[in-house]
């Protein structure tokens, strides 16, 4: 994977762990107005790039020819159940170590 698609990849996780973050520490959200159709439209729009951004990990990690199935389906709900904290993981660690492994096939 190139460095520009995980870096695209990349922002919409950190855009939602900040707002999760923000959400849950800070006391007066300066971003929170009284009116909820701005967030309702943040959220939903945060919630359909990570979906997005989760398909493409998963159809990357079934991509893989030379990985063994239960690794491949090993991967693929461990990122279902745990997107938010494995995910970037997998696009900057478990990608390359991937590749690696199909490649030596």
């Amino acid at each position: 994977m190139k460095n520009a698609l995980k870096i695209v990849l990349t922002i919409p996780q950190l855009i939602l762990v900040y707002y999760f973050l923000s959400h849950w520490i800070l006391k007066d959200l300066i971003w929170f107005d009284t009116n909820s159709a701005y967030y309702d439209v943040l959220m939903y729009s945060l919630f359909g790039f990570n979906v997005i951004a989760m398909i493409i990990l998963i159809y990357r990690v079934l991509s893989f020819k030379n990985i063994i199935k239960p690794i491949k389906s090993e991967w693929v709900w461990i990122l279902i159940i745990f997107y938010i904290p494995v995910s970037l993981y997998y696009i900057w660690q478990k990608d390359s170590e991937l590749e690696i492994v199909n490649d030596d096939w």
